[in-house]
């Protein structure tokens, strides 16, 4: 079987790039399958390691070469890279004659499922945000231009596409339960790890850009309520981003430089997790939370703000760890509280963690792919 991964580029650090690499890397691995991952520029090798069973093919369409303000030089040089895109593109794909085509890009979604290939390949168009995420960060006339996007994505440029994969169960019954091509396939563990956490080392930890959406803000403030109690426990927060500084001067205006730690992008999450004993996450909306997938692989238990999309499907609550409500930074503190006190309650639920992150593993998700890629 021949599957083509078609997406902007996989030359950088991020969600989507590195599991689109993993999934190819773990597709190729199948006896009969060849895979592509079909790239429309990137300007440097991939970030992420490919198997030599995967094939990156770089199609060289430099979108961002014009940055100009103005509308009236920005506008006609998009729509010529477009159609150099999509010419690339179909050549590309008539090469290789596929039997599946996943996009998990952004500027070829409106046209990708309307190329005409002999072989009559199955699109499938993958999603890894909320729905309507856009929604949840824009203010004011914001809005009208997130309803705008949203309908754009969510509904033209979905309707050649044969199916629609999304991540979790809240996202499909909130928004695909009216089309019958939503399928669900979570994310899959893409660490690698033979050890599980003691859940004695006095930290939690929490990873993720330092951007708006991941609510680091709250997460430190809620853990001004956790230093009274237990001013021996830290948090280590992992990840970069443009809120670094306002986050720092939050820890040093709340008194927390010795509770707090901003650690920093790091290439070995599996270590950090393994040395931690607390999982938190408190986005404001997510696709699939891969750092509470990763951390339930690690045995630790999760703590998690109930945002859009993923805590649910992944945290049972009182079984594997606590949802709190958004933003309710003193019922997030009294659960961390809880398990920092409550060892064995710690353990149970790391336990039952472990257990739960099975339901993730390589092989689980990449046969629900592969069962997908057959019924057609």
């Amino acid at each position: 079987m021949k599957i083509v991964y078609c997406t902007d580029k996989i030359d950088v650090i991020g969600g989507i790039e590195r599991i689109t690499v993993e999934k190819a890397n773990a597709l190729s691995h199948i006896k009969g399958n060849k895979v592509y991952i079909v790239v429309a520029y990137n300007r440097n090798p991939p970030h992420f390691p490919v198997e030599k069973g995967v094939e990156v093919i770089n199609l060289d369409v430099r979108f961002h070469d014009c940055y100009s303000r103005n509308p009236f030089v920005w506008v006609p040089f998009y729509l010529k890279k477009k159609k150099e895109h999509r010419k690339k593109l179909k050549d590309t794909l008539l090469s290789i004659s596929p039997d599946v085509i996943i996009s998990t890009g952004q500027v070829l979604n409106s046209f990708l499922p309307t190329i005409k290939i002999p072989t009559k390949p199955l699109f499938i168009r993958e999603f890894h945000s909320y729905a309507h995420y856009r929604l949840l960060e824009a203010e004011g006339l914001g809005k009208l231009r997130a309803l705008r996007k949203d309908f754009i994505d969510c509904k033209l440029s979905t309707r050649h596409y044969d199916k629609i994969v999304i991540l979790t169960h809240e996202d499909k019954e909130n928004n695909w339960s009216h089309n019958p091509n939503a399928v669900v396939i979570p994310n899959m563990v893409t660490i690698d790890t033979a050890q599980v956490s003691s859940l004695e080392n006095k930290t939690a930890i929490a990873a993720g850009r330092l951007v708006k959406q991941k609510n680091f803000q709250s997460l430190i403030s809620a853990w001004q309520y956790v230093k009274p109690r237990h001013p021996d426990w830290k948090l280590k927060i992992y990840g970069d981003g443009e809120l670094r500084g306002k986050l720092e001067q939050q820890i040093i205006e709340k008194n927390l430089t010795e509770n707090v730690e901003l650690c920093g992008f790091t290439t070995d999450i599996a270590h950090q997790l393994t040395a931690s004993s607390i999982l938190i996450s408190s986005s404001i909306y997510e696709g699939l939370p891969l750092n509470i997938i990763e951390a339930m692989a690690c045995g630790l238990p999760v703590i998690s703000y109930d945002y859009c999309c993923g805590p649910k499907d992944l945290v049972r609550n009182g079984e594997n760890g606590y949802i709190v409500p958004l933003n309710d930074e003193k019922a997030l503190s009294d659960r961390i509280c809880e398990l920092i006190e409550n060892e064995d309650l710690r353990k149970r639920m790391g336990k039952a963690s472990l257990e739960k992150s099975k339901d993730y593993s390589r092989d689980a998700i990449i046969q629900q792919w592969m069962a997908l890629f057959q019924q057609g």
